[in-house]
């Protein structure tokens, strides 16, 4: 089994209802999905926006704009991180490697980014950055420990209903189950049979 694919699917299987990864070979990552980036509702859309000159010029220096405009350069900058990661020198590859880990964390204080979001982000990050094997699930394990404490403390300050509660229980049954698995039915890939599994789940939870 491959260690890596394994440490980062239950990590986020954890930490969100459906999101898992896979980890690539060290020497070809490839970059995880990125979230798409939600338009701001306050931004006008096309059929409303303003064609005088000095009004688009003031729509463009707009906060919102602006901060639309900065999300937009962050995902695309991350995608070109990992198309370019194995031209770089070890000491930018760890450069760009700390710039985005910045982002992704101010993004996730905004609430921009789901916390099993910016893990899968997170993980990507450790991928491409370290070559050794062991060394990346070391420092995979101590990050998804420290999401799962964050996550633990806000789910403290809350009081989540049975159906929630009901869910959780089965959710860590259910990728136990999947996890120690020989094989999985349907053809499916193990990642595919997990998310199905999980989705009847939270369907019998919330029905």
């Amino acid at each position: 089994m491959n260690g890596r694919f394994y440490l980062a699917m239950g990590a986020l299987a954890l930490i969100s209802a459906t999101a898992t990864v896979y980890w690539q070979q060290p020497d070809s990552p490839a970059a995880p999905a990125v979230p798409a980036p939600q338009a701001d509702a306050d931004a006008p859309s096309p059929d409303t926006a303003p064609t005088n000159p000095a009004q688009q010029q003031q729509l463009l220096l707009a906060p919102q704009i602006k901060e639309q405009e900065q999300r937009l350069l962050f995902h695309a900058a991350y995608r070109t991180f990992f198309a370019d990661a194995h031209s770089l020198s070890e000491s930018e590859r760890n450069r760009q490697a700390d710039a985005l880990r910045a982002d992704i964390e101010r993004y996730e204080q905004r609430n921009e980014l789901a916390s099993s979001e910016a893990l899968l982000l997170q993980l990507g990050l450790i991928q491409a950055t370290v070559s050794d094997e062991t060394t990346q699930k070391a420092q995979a394990a101590a990050l998804v420990e420290r999401y799962q404490a964050r996550t633990a403390a806000r789910q403290a300050m809350t009081q989540p209903d049975e159906r929630f509660l009901q869910y959780k229980e089965d959710e860590k049954r259910i990728v136990s189950e999947v996890m120690a698995a020989d094989s999985v039915p349907d053809g499916l890939s193990r990642d595919q049979y997990l998310r199905q599994r999980l989705q009847e789940a939270r369907e019998r939870a919330y029905q």
